[in-house]
């Protein structure tokens, strides 16, 4: 920040006298007017500090399960078994029935677009979605060859070692539909199609997370440079904890019905606290995400209320010093809590006058 003279703060308290005295006069010995009382404010003294200065935007958010998402069904039919909302599935097990058999959760990126078994003139499917398969299949105890993108011989025992332990027929394929994949363990949502329903291959059967936990954020677009993905924040629970977390994912810019995007769009935001156990019982619940939107550390500050506005512009505010008042110019900068960061003839410890 710049900082004021002696010669301009010499020019300053000329002008200022010059037209009668500046606010500190007018505010310790009043002008009263046609004999009417002048209420004068009581004074007091503040310290100047030296601190760090944080300015704080506070927005509405959500505690929720990591990656909401739908389930959709691979293959039609009737619905015969749905799981219960709040059961956590693993890769193996059965996360729904159609026409009585079950359909089973594997892990991977890849959904399960065809059936996967040799054709009939004896050719052999081959691609990364085989090379998932095995993996999974290895993972479940079913060991073969490394996995690789070739449907081979030891695709068909592996398949048909799983199956029987499934309580599946003894083929050596897999029809369409018959797995669901997903990047992890999940929790079981609410149902989208109860058992009775029939369904067609593509439909929504259920609501289902990720096991953790994460703040998600709607950000107004036009505050969305604020923040960035590691970025730190913190989240103030509804039992009054204050949660430190960070950024883990920005969603771009959309826009929809919602809390506090006045039609301009928002940016999803999804923050891990550091620890996931502060927040274990306020699933659902609403939460606030602070973020420290400005900064100045180690800085010279005096409460907000020190300050004295000049005729001809600028602040300054009233040293008290071994009995003595003298007005000092100042610089201002960040305000933030009822302090401003100010710079000028001061130093950490100094007495300024303020009204109590």
């Amino acid at each position: 920040m710049r900082k004021f003279g002696w010669a301009a703060l010499f020019l300053v308290l000329a002008a200022v006298l010059a037209v009668g005295g500046f606010l500190a006069v007018d505010r310790l010995a009043g002008d009263p007017q046609e004999g009417a009382a002048v209420q004068k404010p009581e004074l007091g003294s503040a310290p100047v500090v030296r601190t760090d200065l944080r300015r704080v935007e506070t927005f509405p958010a959500v505690l929720r399960n990591t990656d909401p998402r739908t389930a959709m069904t691979g293959m039609g039919g009737t619905v015969t078994s749905m799981p219960e909302e709040g059961v956590e599935l693993g890769r193996g097990d059965v996360l729904f029935e159609i026409d009585g058999r079950p359909v089973f959760l594997f892990y991977g990126e890849r959904p399960m677009w065809r059936p996967l078994a040799p054709g009939p003139d004896g050719s052999r499917p081959e691609g990364p979605d085989v090379e998932q398969l095995e993996s999974n299949l290895a993972a479940l105890g079913y060991p073969a060859s490394p996995p690789d993108e070739v449907f081979d011989e030891d695709t068909v025992r592996q398949i048909r070692g799983w199956r029987a332990g499934a309580g599946l027929d003894a083929a050596g394929s897999v029809e369409q539909g018959r797995i669901v994949y997903v990047e992890d363990r999940i929790r079981v949502g609410g149902r989208l199609a109860a058992p009775g329903a029939l369904v067609s291959p593509g439909a929504p059967v259920l609501e289902v997370s990720g096991t953790g936990q994460e703040v998600y954020l709607e950000l107004p677009a036009d505050r969305r440079d604020l923040i960035e993905a590691g970025d730190r924040v913190a989240v103030k629970l509804p039992d009054g904890v204050s949660a430190p977390g960070a950024v883990h994912t920005i969603g771009v810019v959309g826009s929809g019905p919602g809390e506090g995007r006045d039609g301009g769009g928002f940016a999803a935001v999804a923050v891990r606290l550091d620890d996931p156990g502060l927040g274990a019982k306020f699933g659902g619940y609403p939460v606030d995400v602070e973020i420290v939107t400005g900064e100045a550390v180690g800085v010279l500050a005096v409460p907000v209320k020190a300050l004295l506005g000049l005729s001809e512009g600028g602040y300054a505010v009233e040293r008290r010093r071994g009995g003595a008042v003298t007005l000092v110019a100042v610089e201002t900068g960040m305000y933030a809590g009822g302090l401003v960061e100010v710079e000028g003839d001061l130093a950490a410890g100094d007495l300024v006058v303020v009204p109590e």
